[in-house]
């Protein structure tokens, strides 16, 4: 039974993942598995394969988390700068929320930024990252996650108690 805050979730997904910038996105929200690696289960969930690759995720706080979803959603991993469409951080973040305290999240690869392209640092809430004013670069850490062939993958996992979500994006020159 689909829960309220899944419900909420589920629709954004589904709508971020209608993206217009090339490449393909793929979301799935609901009860969060049992067992050793929950990751790689949530991941299976869009049809990647993460089993054995639980190292290559990173751990992200609820305010990154949302930074770095709405940046999955509207930013290319391969070619750079886009637009950011008004309010849409607001709402993952809401939506992020309803999850609980408890939430974990995670993401292969690396969101950095560049104030004035010298210095890249990770994106982060701490880190004073404004979309106004800074440059974004994906750096993967990693090969893309079986079975899919392409260039850069990466998008976002998360998970309370009882929900469990995935965002993934894959591009490709």
């Amino acid at each position: 039974m689909e829960v309220p805050a899944q419900s909420h979730l589920k629709s954004m997904l589904e709508r971020l993942a209608m993206r217009s910038l090339g490449g393909r996105s793929r979301s799935w929200v609901g009860a969060k598995p049992t067992g050793d690696s929950v990751i790689a289960m949530i991941a299976s969930n869009v049809g990647l394969d993460a089993r054995g690759r639980e190292d290559d995720f990173h751990p992200l706080s609820t305010e990154d988390a949302s930074i770095w979803l709405m940046l999955f959603a509207t930013q290319s991993l391969l070619h750079g700068e886009q637009p950011i469409p008004a309010g849409i951080h607001d709402e993952i973040t809401e939506s992020l929320r309803k999850l609980g305290s408890d939430a974990k999240f995670f993401s292969k690869g690396y969101w950095r930024q560049t104030r004035r392209f010298k210095h890249y640092e990770p994106v982060g809430f701490e880190s004073g990252w404004d979309q106004r004013r800074h440059h974004l670069l994906f750096q993967g850490n990693s090969d893309p996650l079986p079975p899919i062939d392409v260039l850069e993958d990466g998008g976002l996992i998360g998970f309370d108690d009882t929900t469990a979500f995935v965002f993934w994006v894959e591009e490709d020159d």
